[in-house]
């Protein structure tokens, strides 16, 4: 249909990930982004990592995905943001948008914020970004 939530929904690409023996088998229907793909594979190996952004897919916390537009899908929710709006992505209703949701909403925006500026400006190439992180 018309509805802006409709066309968001179907915006969805599965993530495969295959391991020898058939391990983990099962499936995970999470929202999640391109971001939360080395934390998942991380989780997977039994490995820690001090500094991620991101979630593992295989864990309980909540998950989400922004758009590069800024539009979010989180919890039982899609952020519109190019009308400001808040749907359920269920029911397809608008939603109202709380002081809650606006801070979970501002939090995922400067996630995207971070993200974009670590790859623009080639961080992890730089010794005083890495020494700051203590990643070296």
């Amino acid at each position: 249909g018309d509805h802006p939530v409709e066309w968001a929904k179907i915006q969805k690409v599965p993530l495969i990930i295959f391991l020898p023996d058939n391990a983990l088998q099962g499936e995970i229907g999470k929202v999640g982004g391109q971001i939360d793909i080395l934390p998942t594979i991380v989780d997977i190996m039994g490995l820690d990592h001090p500094f991620m952004l991101g979630n593992s897919l295989l864990r309980e916390q909540g998950n989400y995905a922004v758009k590069r537009d800024g539009s979010i899908y989180f919890e039982d929710y899609y952020f519109d943001n190019g009308r400001g709006m808040l749907f359920n992505i269920e029911t397809l209703e608008e939603v109202i948008i709380t002081e809650d949701l606006t801070n979970q909403i501002e939090k995922y925006k400067r996630d995207l914020i971070v993200s974009d500026i670590i790859i623009r400006k080639n961080l992890f190439n730089d010794d005083a970004f890495l020494d700051i992180i203590d990643l070296q």
